[in-house]
């Protein structure tokens, strides 16, 4: 399993067993804010493998 899928499945868990609402809020903003951290390491990797 990719680390950023672990990490995704460890951030939801908590929220999953707090409030519905909440959860949902909080999801949306964690989800992109993983998302774009993801594109962030992507891009450095890209950058990285790009100079060898």
């Amino acid at each position: 399993m990719p680390k950023g899928v672990a990490v995704r499945v460890r951030l939801l868990v908590p929220l999953l067993k707090s409030d519905k609402a909440a959860v949902s809020h909080r999801l949306t903003a964690a989800f992109f804010r993983i998302e774009n951290t993801i594109i962030k390491i992507g891009n450095v990797d890209k950058s990285l493998t790009a100079r060898h």
